[in-house]
C-alpha cells in the first residue's frame, strides 16, 4: 500500500509534500501531527470514511484502512521530531 503522507523532516518540522497522490507544501509541527493522530485514533472505529484537511486546505477522504495506516505513519513521523 502506498504511503498516505510523503515528506521530510527539516528544522524539527515535517515538510509535507504529498497526501495520497495530491501534491502539497505544508509544514507541520509535532503538536499538529499529534493532534491529527489523536483525532484519527478517536474516530477511526466510528465511521467507515473520514475527511481530513491539512492547514484547512483541500479535504482528503480516507477509508478506515487508510486512517489506520496514517495513524502508523504519523507515529513514525512523531518519533523523528524533537519536542
Amino acid at each position: 500500500m502506498d504511503q498516505i503522507f510523503l515528506g521530510e523532516v527539516t528544522n524539527n518540522e515535517y515538510l509535507l509534500k504529498q497526501v495520497k497522490q495530491i501534491p502539497t507544501q505544508s509544514i507541520m509541527k509535532k503538536t499538529q501531527i499529534q493532534a491529527l493522530s489523536d483525532y484519527l485514533a478517536k474516530v477511526v472505529h466510528h465511521d467507515e470514511q473520514h475527511i481530513i484537511t491539512i492547514n484547512d486546505q483541500l479535504p482528503i477522504r480516507l477509508s478506515n484502512d487508510e486512517a489506520n495506516q496514517l495513524i502508523n505513519e504519523l507515529e513514525q513521523i512523531e518519533k523523528t521530531l524533537i519536542e
